[in-house]
């Protein structure tokens, strides 16, 4: 089930996004303030979340590019205050703050169910460093892609034809089935794929080094 709240914010900011002369997706007013913040593990706190009635089908991921800064308007340097501001969804009744890391999902229910942001590298008061999207469970979702057309099911052979030697590779310590793929540009972004060998890429991470690189979560 969508709630209309969500789907409504999200709309909005596609429609932003869309309308943005130069492509880019559009950015939060600055001088917003940091929300409380983050935990120290990689599994969000459970617990009731922010709920509103109705639903929607008028948002899909499949509608967001994916880039080492950020997925569609889910930008890699927002604070946490304008993430809220953007889904509408309360994190501090998420996380944990008294951790200086956290991993948390953008919510639990859909469209944002499968995606999920970590903040660590400004502490509790910082910004969001990596965006995730994944899909652990093979739904076959629509889901956003890349410029590239590199997206969730995509195959390690497709992700090296794209990165070339800019791919570094590793098996995952959590799953033998699985490698980390991973590049880093210039500026200190990046991307990571965990790819299953037989159903592709599971999950993607973007955003800053080192913290695009890590295994899961924070460390």
């Amino acid at each position: 089930m969508r709630h209309a709240a969500l789907a409504a914010t999200l709309a909005a900011a596609l429609a932003l996004t869309a309308c943005s002369s130069d492509g880019d997706p559009v950015t939060p007013d600055e001088g917003e303030t940091s929300a409380p913040a983050p935990t120290e593990s990689g599994t969000a706190p459970q617990g009731d979340q922010p709920t509103a009635e109705g639903e929607s089908d008028d948002v899909t991921l499949a509608d967001l590019t994916i880039s080492t800064h950020g997925i569609g308007p889910f930008e890699v340097g927002m604070s946490v205050a304008a993430l809220s501001e953007l889904t509408a969804i309360d994190y501090s009744t998420m996380v944990d703050g008294t951790a200086a890391c956290v991993e948390f999902p953008l919510s639990y229910a859909d469209p944002l169910s499968s995606m999920a942001a970590l903040a660590e590298s400004g502490g509790l008061d910082g910004t969001v460093d990596t965006f995730a999207v994944f899909d652990w469970q093979s739904d076959g979702l629509p889901t956003p892609r890349t410029d590239g057309g590199l997206g969730l099911g995509s195959s390690l052979a497709e992700i090296a034809a794209v990165y070339g030697d800019a791919l570094q590779t590793e098996p995952w310590t959590l799953d033998d089935d699985v490698t980390r793929a991973w590049a880093v540009d210039d500026d200190g972004y990046g991307i990571q794929f965990l790819v299953d060998a037989e159903s592709g890429a599971l999950e993607i991470v973007v955003g800053r080094a080192p913290q695009v690189t890590y295994e899961a979560g924070c460390p």
